[in-house]
């Protein structure tokens, strides 16, 4: 009974270190539909049509998947977009909207010394056939210290 209460205590273990091994890939920041558009997902579709609709759920996937460290889904990169000289920004296109994932170099002061890092995220810009207004983007910016952005990057980094 000792023996299999060590082997199961040992299993244990290695599930933890696993976990914890992957765990800024599997903690990696979402927002689901309800949370960007105020509207149930199954709702959406006949609230705003369908081509809105699907622009919608394009915008949301990519929008996740840059928060989870990955290139857009579907969103293409804009071959004709500058090329700022910032750190890594990219500028895509998708169908009703373009998406801007800011990788911006940038510090935080404590004191004299500098906590070097990124303000990095997406921005979502809709075009006017799918949100207008004075305000059609969202956005998610946040600040990361190299070794975090390295971390959820992974070998995009």
């Amino acid at each position: 009974m000792e023996q299999q209460n060590r082997v199961i205590y040992q299993k244990l273990i290695f599930i933890i270190v696993i976990f914890f091994a992957f765990s800024n890939r599997l903690d990696a920041f979402q927002m689901d539909f309800e949370e960007m558009f105020h509207i149930k997902k199954h709702e959406a579709q006949k609230q705003f049509g369908d081509k809105t609709y699907h622009s919608l759920l394009k915008a949301h996937a990519d929008f996740n998947s840059v928060l989870q460290g990955k290139k857009p889904i579907y969103a293409k990169l804009d071959i004709n977009s500058p090329v700022p000289a910032d750190g890594g920004t990219c500028f895509y296109l998708g169908n009703g909207y373009s998406l801007t994932v800011y990788k911006s170099l940038n510090d935080i002061h404590k004191g004299k010394d500098l906590i070097h890092g990124y303000i990095y995220g997406p921005s979502i810009y809709f075009f006017d056939d799918v949100i207008s207004g004075n305000m059609p983007t969202i956005s998610f910016l946040t600040f990361y210290r190299y070794e975090d952005l390295k971390k959820l990057l992974g070998k995009d980094y």
